[in-house]
């Protein structure tokens, strides 16, 4: 390390597999190189695995042959989990992709403060995926889906967030994700972690800043984050939110896509286009039983070179007298009297649909 790497111009050290040897080493091989940096990969298996990782952190500080040790920091796993487990994941086994974890949904996990990254966030170096993880191995990776989503996470949050060389470049080989397009933006994921590493480096958000949860559930995840610099709120998740006050009323998303946006404090945003469009009914010749608009799509597939979003305002159980504006039956069944109740007035109501749309 002193007679190769450090004359080559390396100043710090990734350690892997840091569960096969005691930490106290690692911090030997950094303090004997005086290391600038390192970063241990310690992937638990069982147990608390916040603990496991604490004490590994704290072993790289223990002596050897008299030797103080030099704290090493350590990857995120806890976040990993909590990332996986919020988006889903996949793994590949023996040439066989398994993806029964893929669908998981539970954003309430962002929010969780055990992780490195909210309760020892100097020596948390957050991340996505790695070799191991994603990658060609792919022994735990994340939902592919929404890997730019986690970067949107990672990337304006404290600890030391750290972007895996197969969803940055793009070279030849499958794993390189450079060059896709981020769902709902039209940026390149190379684009989008830039505009993402920028902004963070604009609001200097650093490693211990503090994190402000303002929701957190299943399927959604409002978090401020105030920088040296200037503030962010950043929303995951497909539920509607709106920022509310000093610097923040009124304001546009100043960078959204799908199942993300950002609004910056002080900052208007970049109000979303707005497309006018004439809706008319036609009766839907192939099921016989539907009206849908269709003068919205007519309109929609005319306009070109930027987004088009189609917003329909609907009555909740409409044409159902007693569902009609009833939060209540919003995922509920009805008996099999009222389910004939219901039939009868909805075909009522389509039957006089279908009278407007033959005049």
């Amino acid at each position: 390390m002193n007679n190769v790497l450090k004359p080559a111009g390396f100043v710090g050290w990734r350690y892997d597999y840091v569960k096969g040897f005691g930490g106290e080493y690692v911090g030997y091989y950094n303090a004997m190189t005086d290391a600038a940096f390192s970063v241990g990969e310690y992937w638990p298996d069982d147990g608390n695995w916040k603990t496991l990782i604490d004490n590994w952190i704290s072993a790289t500080e223990n002596s050897v042959n008299g030797q103080a040790g030099k704290k090493s920091r350590a990857f995120d796993f806890v976040l990993k989990q909590n990332l996986n487990n919020a988006f889903g994941w996949t793994k590949v086994a023996d040439g066989v992709q398994d993806k029964s974890q893929d669908e998981l949904w539970d954003l309430s996990l962002l929010a969780d403060s055990s992780t490195l990254m909210r309760s020892n966030p100097s020596a948390a170096i957050t991340f996505v995926d790695n070799h191991d993880t994603g990658s060609t191995q792919q022994h735990w990776e994340l939902s592919w889906f929404d890997v730019p989503v986690a970067y949107a996470y990672i990337l304006t949050h404290p600890g030391m967030p750290c972007v895996a060389s197969q969803h940055y470049f793009a070279e030849d080989g499958w794993q390189y994700r450079g060059a896709e397009t981020v769902p709902g933006t039209t940026k390149t994921m190379k684009e989008h972690i830039n505009y993402l590493i920028q902004l963070r480096q604009d609001l200097r958000i650093e490693y211990d800043d503090t994190v402000t949860v303002l929701a957190s559930s299943k399927t959604n995840y409002v978090a401020k984050i105030a920088g040296t610099s200037g503030e962010i709120i950043i929303k995951i998740g497909g539920d509607a939110y709106t920022p509310t006050g000093t610097g923040y009323t009124g304001n546009y998303p100043i960078y959204s896509g799908t199942n993300f946006a950002i609004w910056q404090k002080g900052n208007a945003g970049v109000e979303p286009v707005k497309i006018k469009v004439v809706l008319s009914a036609t009766k839907d010749v192939g099921s016989g039983n539907a009206v849908y608009f269709t003068g919205a799509f007519d309109e929609a597939e005319k306009t070109n070179g930027k987004p088009v979003v189609i917003v329909q305002t609907s009555t909740k159980g409409k044409g159902v007298s007693f569902m009609e504006n009833q939060v209540g039956w919003h995922g509920a069944a009805p008996n099999q009297e009222l389910y004939e109740v219901a039939i009868k007035e909805i075909d009522a109501k389509i039957a006089e649909l279908e009278v407007i749309c033959n005049e």
